[in-house]
């Protein structure tokens, strides 16, 4: 980009040099390495696309024209994987150099790290970090085609181009002109001890050697490179699928273990196929003896007519189950998802046998006041006799002592 900007100052020195594309690398250029302002500013596709839509400008509604002055049609095929090297085959010839690609980190490191341990030479590399090279870039517009799609139309469009609009062009420019020094930028990270690492490896819950699946989806490609990631704070415990989903599993099937609550699972056919062990304590039923029977056996079939007729019914009732002398809140409801049905029990025994024995105290509380009003009001009658008799008698005498009195 600054080699290419270089070329339009040194030709048209009053030109406002403006880099559009896919990357955002060269942002970072233009700040960096940009000491005689030969590119004045950097755009990409994305902010390109925001600002014309902020515009309402509609490029469909335009009229296609051709660029002012034509650039050289070997540079038509830079955006796409080995688009750098492609005309350069004469330099190979010339030099004897072998030209290779790399584009993605993964495959970049790669080859690096086989150059960096002098297992390949006599080649020249031309590496992407962007997959797919340039048109891989992050900076795209949101709503753009598939990366085979973009190489394919590129590739197109290099192929069929006029050769009278873009042809070859011969550059000559002093090689002190494209020199640059670039600095050495080394990041030195923390190495953690085999002791630490194993200690990581087992907040992971990974304790043996099969549990390291390294299966890459955290995006290091062993269990212990995420480790070693960990311990530099570069990635979370967290971030490891097997670890979540492990520990999900876990939380799952301490609840289904620990609930205070019956958990049944029944099939389709609402035969059993998982009980928990509260279910067994309070049915008194060992799972081994109970797989595969039917619900029914358990409970009865009355409660289960609604949801024979139509499984999106709920169940939420109340149920005694003499034989077993227990009393229980019975849920039951169809997971689609699962195609299984799930009983939830909750055992209410003892509160039914509170509520009977409240009850009964209420009615002994009842009948022994009824039997001291009773006894009350026999005593009060007996008094009320005994006053009377008493009054009938003072009032004979009482006449009596009147009479001689008056005689």
């Amino acid at each position: 980009m600054l080699a290419h900007g270089k070329l339009i100052k040194k030709s048209n020195p009053n030109a406002f040099t403006v880099f559009i594309g896919p990357c955002i690398a060269k942002k970072q250029e233009a700040f960096e390495y940009n000491t005689n302002e030969v590119i004045n500013e950097v755009l990409t596709f994305d902010e390109i696309a925001t600002w014309l839509e902020e515009s309402n400008i509609d490029l469909k509604n335009l009229k296609e024209e051709n660029f002012e002055n034509p650039t050289d049609i070997n540079g038509a095929s830079f955006p796409v994987k080995g688009g750098i090297f492609s005309n350069l085959k004469s330099v190979s010839d010339i030099y004897g150099y072998q030209y290779m690609q790399a584009d993605g980190v993964d495959a970049c490191i790669n080859i690096l790290e086989a150059l960096s341990n002098d297992e390949l030479e006599g080649v020249c590399v031309e590496l992407n970090m962007c997959e797919g090279s340039c048109i891989g870039g992050p900076a795209m517009p949101s709503n753009h085609p598939n990366c085979y799609v973009i190489e394919k139309r590129v590739r197109d469009f290099a192929k069929n181009k006029p050769v009278s609009l873009e042809s070859p062009t011969s550059i000559t420019i002093e090689s002190s002109d494209l020199r640059r020094t670039f600095k050495e930028k080394p990041i030195f990270m923390p190495e953690p001890t085999e002791e630490e690492i194993i200690e990581i490896l087992h907040s992971m819950g990974k304790f043996k050697d099969s549990d390291q699946l390294n299966c890459n989806t955290c995006g290091y490609k062993t269990c212990r490179d995420k480790a070693k990631a960990v311990y530099c704070n570069m990635s979370e415990i967290t971030m490891c699928l097997p670890f979540v989903r492990k520990k999900a599993e876990s939380i799952r099937n301490t609840i289904f273990e620990y609930t205070p609550n019956a958990i049944l699972f029944l099939d389709p056919d609402m035969n059993i196929i998982e009980i928990n062990p509260k279910a067994e304590e309070i049915l008194e039923v060992n799972f081994e003896d109970v797989e595969g029977q039917n619900i029914e056996t358990l409970v009865g079939r009355d409660i289960l007519f609604d949801i024979r007729l139509d499984k999106s019914a709920v169940i939420h009732k109340k149920l005694c189950i003499d034989s077993k002398d227990i009393c229980i809140i019975f849920e039951m409801s169809f997971i689609k998802e699962e195609n299984v049905y799930m009983v939830i029990m909750s055992d209410i025994t003892q509160e039914e046998k509170n509520i009977k024995a409240l009850n009964a105290m209420k009615e002994r509380t009842l009948d022994a006041a009824q039997e001291v009003i009773d006894k009350q009001m026999r005593v009060a009658q007996e008094i009320a006799s005994l006053l009377g008799e008493t009054t009938a008698e003072t009032k004979i005498i009482l006449t009596r002592l009147k009479k001689i009195a008056m005689d």
